[in-house]
């Protein structure tokens, strides 16, 4: 390959990679924040869900978003901690909404269980998203809002594991202080 050849194949390879990990939810969707109506809501029952969105990342100018009026998957709940790294999935329920304003979607979501849910915006697109969209805003849903020191999946398993540790390293210390018994009780052989 020339020179001319390389720079060529660079400059494309360098274009298409920028396509390739360009954020489209920067460039189509307006910043936005969620609310969830009852701010407690009650597993297995709809509740409501307010999207405004903003012209700024700090959300002082609404902003009218131009275009449809239905945004399908436009986040999704997912139980709090779940959703890691940069791939795009979810791990939890999709949430379409419906424009109701100039600046305003609503729709409704069903949190399946009680616990802590997190909003994440975008399942579909690679990590991570820019600042101004709802990122780690966790909702409680079910009894315990009134307190964080409610335990969450994780934090279940976590106690879990340190019982099974325990557990583990007393069966394997029994065997040495049976050993360990006998040899101190054995008669001197003179």
């Amino acid at each position: 390959m020339t020179a001319v050849g390389r720079r060529v194949f660079l400059v494309v390879a360098t274009a298409i990679a920028a396509l390739v990990l360009a954020n489209p939810a920067d460039a189509k969707f307006p910043f936005f924040t969620v609310e969830i109506q009852p701010a407690n809501p009650t597993p297995g029952q709809p509740a409501h869900v307010v999207v405004r969105t903003w012209r700024d990342a700090d959300h002082t100018q609404s902003e009218e978003l131009p275009g449809p009026d239905a945004v399908p998957n436009l986040f999704c709940i997912a139980p709090a901690g779940t959703q890691r790294g940069s791939a795009p999935h979810c791990d939890g329920e999709m949430v379409s909404v419906t424009r109701t304003g100039p600046a305003t979607y609503e729709g409704t979501v069903t949190f399946p269980s009680p616990g802590h849910w997190e909003i994440v915006p975008f399942p579909g697109v690679l990590r991570p998203i820019a600042a101004g969209y709802p990122q780690g805003q966790v909702v409680q849903a079910g009894p315990g809002a009134a307190h964080h020191g409610t335990p969450t999946t994780h934090d279940t398993h976590a106690v879990a594991g340190l019982l099974f540790a325990g557990a583990l390293l007393l069966l394997l210390a029994i065997p040495v202080f049976v050993a360990e018994r006998r040899r101190r009780h054995r008669p001197i052989r003179v």
